[in-house]
Formats: structure tokens, sequence, C-alpha cells
């Protein structure tokens, strides 16, 4: 309880040996009663994951700051998980802040640890004032007036991208894709062995290892949303003038055709299989958010990494050659690849028929390449008329090109 109104945005709680986890909740009693179960829940945060060294504080913040009413009791709980930790003794029943605020303790029916007014897991109570009522507002303070529970940040501050971003985010991503790839393979595993033996796990590690993966798909896709907006903003900004650029961008684009094609992310999508429901939806949707992600990356470089229609023309080539070459259990990978690069020439910025070495004649003899393609004696076809006035060799290229495409196309459709 309090000699005046204050708002309450978390507790401070002690670490000391290791990593932990702590759960807040705060409750509203009514009268003296305080019993279990009486008074209302004002908030009850997720779990928070923290470490801290010994005698250190770790500062549990609430979501939005609670409006704390003079007069009236509270009870603050925090439930720690981890090794045992420090605690605090010889706690005093009234404190005085510099605020001239005072603040009165008294043991709680809800401690089931032992904790009172002298120990306990809590050293610190996060407050501030309310915002002072002006004449011409209402003398009823609600919970909206006390103000934006959120520091508002500019658009200049989260958008001022220096050269350590673009040194640190490539480290990042893929510090986070091999952790978290690592964790699903561990888990499938555990799991796998558990199914073989019989064995039993303890439901709170196979909660704290889910919870990993999460906050590691969280971050894994975070970073990659975060090089995708500095890729775009400093395009934007600097109109592709920066010397560093084109450099951080092929470095960029190398980590992304990797994450795409490696088999890393197939490995973890197979892992998940024999995973439980709710892992395996974590795991495919965290696949799909980092395909997504990895897509539009390439489709935002696209025009710094492969500015002249000849660049983009062979690259498509290139994508495609791997494509062919790639083995039945590889083809899934470089599909992604091949796709990314066919809609990034479709983009409305690329003029395509730049892109295409067309020659005199050589629209008219399309048609013969797709009814070759869904031909049955398709080895038995000439791919290279004789007749076009060309040079050989870039004719060759885009026959071969526009073959390959028909008949991956005219393969798809036979197979549904």
């Amino acid at each position: 309880m309090c000699d005046a109104d204050v708002l309450l945005g978390g507790i401070g709680v002690f670490g000391g040996r290791g990593e932990y986890s702590v759960t807040v909740c705060v409750y509203e009693e009514v009268g003296d009663a305080e019993a279990p179960g009486d008074g209302d829940v004002l908030v009850e945060t997720d779990r928070i994951p923290y470490e801290c060294g010994s005698r250190e504080k770790f500062h549990a913040i609430f979501n939005e700051p609670i409006p704390v009413t003079a007069g009236q009791w509270y009870t603050v709980t925090a439930k720690v998980t981890g090794p045992s930790s420090d605690c605090g003794s010889h706690g005093e029943q009234n404190v005085t802040t510099s605020d001239n605020i005072k603040f009165t303790f008294r043991r709680s029916k809800r401690s089931n640890n032992g904790t009172d007014v002298s120990a306990g897991q809590i050293p610190e109570l996060l407050y501030c004032l309310p915002p002072p009522v002006t004449s011409n507002e209402t003398e009823v303070v609600t919970k909206s007036t006390f103000g934006t529970p959120v520091q508002v940040v500019t658009r200049d501050f989260y958008m001022s991208f220096t050269e350590s971003v673009f040194d640190s985010l490539p480290y990042l991503i893929e510090w986070t894709r091999t952790s978290l790839f690592e964790d699903i393979s561990k888990k499938a595993s555990r799991f796998e062995k558990i199914s073989k033996t019989d064995e039993t796990s303890s439901n709170a590690e196979e909660v704290l290892t889910t919870e990993v993966i999460r906050d590691l798909a969280f971050v894994f896709a975070v970073c990659l949303r975060l090089l995708r907006i500095t890729i775009s903003q400093t395009l934007s900004i600097n109109n592709n003038e920066s010397g560093n650029l084109p450099e951080f961008i092929t470095q960029a684009t190398s980590l992304i055709e990797i994450i795409l094609t490696d088999g890393e992310l197939d490995a973890a999508m197979d892992d998940a299989q024999g995973m439980p429901a709710l892992d395996r939806d974590l795991v495919m949707s965290s696949a799909i958010t980092t395909v997504t992600e990895c897509h539009q990356i390439m489709l935002e470089c696209i025009e710094t990494l492969q500015p002249t229609p000849p660049r983009k023309w062979a690259y498509l080539h290139q994508a495609l050659e791997s494509y062919n070459m790639a083995s039945p259990q590889q083809k899934t990978r470089q599909a992604r690849l091949l796709v990314l690069v066919l809609d990034a020439l479709c983009q409305p910025s690329v003029d395509l028929v730049q892109c295409l070495p067309l020659f005199p004649r050589t629209l008219s003899n399309l048609a013969s390449v797709a009814s070759a393609a869904q031909s049955p004696n398709v080895d038995a076809v000439d791919h290279h008329p004789t007749h076009i006035e060309t040079p050989v060799s870039s004719a060759a290229g885009f026959y071969d090109v526009a073959h390959s495409l028909v008949e991956i196309a005219c393969l798809s459709t036979n197979e549904k």
C-alpha cells in the first residue's frame, strides 16, 4: 500500500547463478481478506527469460503501467524458474522514497515459500508518478489518462543504418539460423529416442525447448525483415551511390541463396514431421516466413545485383542450369531460386523484352519450341534451327532457356 497514487511499471527480481525466467502477477486485494482467490488480477505477464549475475537485479517490465490507488492493498507475486537465486533480507515494513511517497508492506497469505516483509525475491518496485490533472481536465483519472505506455520511436531513429549494421546483420542471421536448425534437430532426435525406448521426458523441459525454438524463429524472421528494410531504405535514400552498398548486397544475396538451397531448411521441415503438432506447426510456419522474406529480399536486390539486361538473362540461365543439373532430392531447393529469379524478371520495373536475346524471326519459332517440349519424341527434335541468321551461341542460349521453361511448365501440368 502507498499513500499516493502512482503507476507501477514493473518489479525487480534476483538472479545470481545462470538463466532464469519469471512470471509476475499483481492482485488488487479486497478489504483485509487477503485470502487466495480474493481480489482482481490486474496483470499477469508471460514468462520472461533473463540472466543476471550475483547481487544483480533484473527489471521485469509490464506492457502497460498499472494505476495504483493510494490506501489500497495490492499483492505482487513473482514465480521464478531456474537455479537457486539470491534473495533479500532485513526488509522494512515502511519505506519512504525520494518522491516523499510512503510504501507500506505486510505479509501476504498468497505467499507459499516463506516470503514475508523481511525476506523475499522482489527487491524493487518500479514506479512513476501519474501526470497531473489540470483544471480543464476531469477529476476522474482513468487508465487512458496515464499516457502512452510505450516510448514512441521515430522513423529517423529506427531507419538510421550505419556501416556496423551492414557488417553485423549477415552474421546475426547466420547465427540465428544455425541455432534454430540445431535446436529443431535436437528436439526431433529426442522425440525419436523417446518413441523408440518408451522413455518419458519432463514436460517443463519440452515447453522450454519449444519456447526457445519459437524465440529463435522470431529473431531469425525479424533479422531477415530488417535486412530487407535496410536494403530497401538504403537504396531509396542513397540511390545506389554508396560505395559499400554493392558489396553488402552481394554478401546478403549470397547468404539468401545459401539459405534457400543448402538443404538445412528442408532438413528442419523433415525433422518437424516427427514432432507434436504444436512444434510441427511452429517449424513449418517459420519455414514459410523464411522463404517469403528471402524472396522479398532478392526482389529488392535484383536491380542492383544484375543492373543490365544481359546480366539478368545470364542470372536466369544460371538458375535454370542449376535446377536442371540438380538431383531429384535437390530439385525443390533449386526450384525456390528459379521461381525467385523468374518473379524478379516479371516485376514492372524490369523491361523483359530487353532481357531476352531476341533476333529476327525468333518469335515466329516459339511455337515450334512449345510443340517440341510437349512432343513424346523430345530428344529427336532439333532445338537449334540452322535457318536463323544470328550468332549460334546467343540463339542457342535463348532456345535452351525457352525450351527448358516450357518443358518444366508442361511437366508440372502433366503431373497434375
